[in-house]
């Protein structure tokens, strides 16, 4: 069961998250009642004021289970059509021991979360805070915490953990004694923060998602016949392609690539093509959207089994 709190605004979702599971052996304070109190104390703080656009906070069960309640989430997101800015991740962000781990702090994040990264790096030097970022990159095919039930639906994501690797996760020994409550305290302000602003920021990059083929279906010539469970899409026959894309500064165009190499550009929306080729294993589906600013990418995997002669329309 999951726990869900909710500012209301428009369309447009933000959502930061942490589990609230453990496991068995331990009472879990950093792994993950550190990153509960963060998620609880930024709500009762923003819960003060409103927002441009929707926050949600999201307590997630399962996590050490499998991801089992964010990817029941994420899902249902996904199937709703939820337009996602972006999603906040914190687990394991309150342990800090050895000598200078207490000025350092691990952000991961999707490709087209860059934007939010740079305010993220602005927050941290206007807060005083200034910790040390060690950055890295959030892929969509594996991922060891909830972000990853995100990623993998297309959403973007930014992951904050600690920086020091921490010995005593799922041991008895991860009590308080194993949270550094400054450091804690330090973290939590640098999200807290970060939602705040982007709870009334204009997005920086184009809003842009796969709308067809959606994953975990089967289709027989673009027609869908039956919907999976965390599954990659199966496709019969001709492949029909289309994308959502909006942006505040509007659409200039958007690409469409099989495997690394484009096959279609489109000026207007819908933003869509079919492609009839003989196929018959997994392909990789990217879609590039550009504004006058900058530009988004989305793509899937697909297991695409097809026999004709190669043929590439505009029309679905």
């Amino acid at each position: 069961m999951n726990v869900e709190g909710i500012l209301p605004g428009d369309d447009k979702i933000i959502i930061f998250n942490a589990h609230f599971d453990t496991v068995s052996t331990t009472v879990g304070a950093d792994d993950n009642a550190g990153g509960v109190s963060a998620l609880i104390t930024t709500a009762e703080v923003l819960s003060k004021f409103k927002f441009k656009h929707t926050i949600k906070f999201v307590a997630f069960s399962g996590e050490e289970q499998g991801l089992l309640g964010s990817n029941e989430y994420a899902r249902k997101a996904y199937e709703e059509g939820d337009k996602i800015i972006v999603e906040f991740n914190a687990d394991m962000i309150g342990h800090a021991e050895k000598e200078g781990a207490e000025s350092k702090f691990r952000i991961y994040s999707t490709e087209d979360a860059d934007w939010i990264v740079r305010e993220i790096d602005e927050i941290n030097n206007y807060s005083g805070i200034k910790f040390d970022f060690v950055k890295g990159n959030i892929t969509r095919r594996y991922g060891g915490s909830d972000y990853h039930s995100f990623a993998k639906y297309g959403f973007e994501s930014v992951a904050f953990f600690e920086y020091e690797w921490n010995p005593k996760m799922h041991q008895a020994s991860d009590n308080m004694s194993n949270v550094n409550i400054d450091y804690l305290t330090n973290t939590t302000r640098i999200i807290a923060g970060t939602i705040a602003f982007l709870g009334d920021a204009e997005q920086k990059k184009p809003y842009l998602i796969i709308s067809s083929p959606k994953r975990g279906r089967i289709y027989i010539d673009g027609r869908e016949i039956l919907s999976l469970r965390n599954k990659k899409s199966l496709i019969i026959g001709k492949n029909f392609v289309s994308a959502y894309a909006e942006s505040n500064f509007g659409i200039e165009k958007v690409e469409f690539y099989l495997d690394g190499e484009i096959v279609n550009t489109d000026t207007t929306p819908p933003y869509e093509f079919s492609i009839n080729k003989n196929s018959l294993w997994q392909h990789e589906i990217k879609v590039v959207a550009y504004d006058s600013e900058d530009y988004s990418v989305d793509w899937m995997d697909v297991l695409w089994f097809n026999f004709a002669s190669d043929k590439i329309e505009k029309s679905l």
